[in-house]
């Protein structure tokens, strides 16, 4: 950039959060890699948690671990004229919202943006929630609030931050002829590269990193496992992620019960800086998800020479052909299939997956066109 872009970012969670998983990394990873002023107002307190981050001055701009001016407000600060002040207290190049339906860190700021007449410095990433499995959850209260928004042109005048294609044509769906820019979630730098755990035949060691919730499909998930391997031995499943739904994590943990012979354990949250450790603990990352516009999780396995058994909900296709894993249907006989053929793999041909995993995961991260089209997204 011949001059540094200024732009302000409400997200409801920040670094040194984690619980939210996917949001907080696409953030992260575009602060740490455009070379732009980035300030960041965010909550002083990680998603499904009422405990302050400890050690952080809330309500002050603080400075980040990549140079960002972070704020972190306490509740009674979340209000219209707090974040009319922090809009028009100094002069944004952008203003960039990292959420669709929050309430308070896309609807207001959007709302103060109108009454400020800077909608045409607004970005809105709706982060996949304009997916059809998406969608699905809270099917009623989310369609009503896009047949609002659609009658009273809630988000006419703003531009859209699409991760792909495909989510460009959901955003277009729903909102004929707003204005969409594309530009694919960036990764951070990849660790050094470690053989996962050697893979022998006739055993798995499968790792989730996602919050329990339908939108992941972790009851299907152990489903497909336990019609494919119950009888067997020496399979081991880590699920790592908020327990989002009690009800939900309920049933999930009963289906468990249904498949003795399987250890399916419940981890609970797993922070970021301890993500490359598990991996490399796992044969394989196992998401047969409804939907991820991106999949920070799904990237950072591939990063680390991990193949994954996904389905095809994601941006990560023909994943056979790049010696990646598996990219499934949603169908349970085809999960089955991978999932016998994942045990009775042995190390010679895991090895070359996880090479394969490795290669594509370096193309991710390097690919100077991801790079430029994020810059051009700020820069007009």
């Amino acid at each position: 950039m011949t001059k540094r872009k200024s732009i302000l970012i409400f997200s409801e969670w920040y670094l040194p959060g984690f619980r939210a998983g996917g949001p907080i990394r696409s953030v992260a990873n575009l602060v740490s890699r455009l070379d732009a002023d980035f300030f960041i107002v965010t909550t002083n307190h990680d998603h499904a948690s009422t405990t302050p981050y400890q050690g952080i001055q809330p309500n002050e701009w603080v400075k980040g671990s990549s140079g960002e001016m972070i704020i972190y407000l306490t509740g009674d600060q979340v209000n219209k004229q707090r974040f009319r002040t922090l809009m028009t207290e100094r002069t944004y190049d952008k203003i960039y919202l990292n959420s669709l339906f929050s309430p308070s860190f896309a609807l207001l700021p959007l709302r103060v943006a109108k009454a400020e007449k800077l909608l045409d410095r607004l970005i809105l990433a709706p982060r996949g929630m304009l997916k059809p499995g998406a969608l699905s959850v809270k099917k009623h209260k989310k369609s009503l609030f896009l047949k609002f928004a659609q009658l009273t042109g809630l988000y006419k005048g703003i531009t859209w931050h699409a991760t792909n294609q495909e989510e460009v044509d959901e955003v277009l769906s729903s909102f004929p002829g707003s204005h969409v820019k594309v530009a694919p979630n960036l990764v951070g730098p990849s660790p050094e590269p470690v053989r996962p755990t050697p893979k022998n035949s006739r055993e798995l060691k499968l790792i989730t990193v996602a919050r329990v919730s339908p939108e992941k499909n972790i009851l299907d998930a152990i489903h497909f496992l336990g019609k494919a391997l119950n009888t067997e031995n020496h399979v081991e499943w880590a699920i790592y992620g908020i327990l989002q739904n009690n009800g939900y994590t309920q049933l999930c943990k009963e289906a468990a019960a249904m498949y003795p012979r399987l250890k399916i354990t419940f981890e609970g949250d797993l922070s970021h800086q301890f993500l490359s450790e598990k991996l490399y603990q796992s044969h394989f990352f196992y998401l047969p998800t409804l939907g991820e516009n991106y999949g920070h999780a799904i990237v950072e396995a591939f990063t680390v020479g991990l193949p994954v058994i996904i389905s095809q909900g994601t941006p990560w296709r023909q994943l056979t052909e790049k010696k990646a894993g598996w990219d499934v249907e949603l169908d349970s006989d085809d999960f089955e299939k991978v999932l016998r053929i994942a045990y009775e793999m042995g190390s010679e041909d895991h090895e070359i997956l996880c090479d394969g995993a490795y290669a594509f995961g370096q193309k991710i991260i390097y690919n100077p066109a991801d790079l430029e089209s994020n810059l051009a997204l700020f820069l007009s």
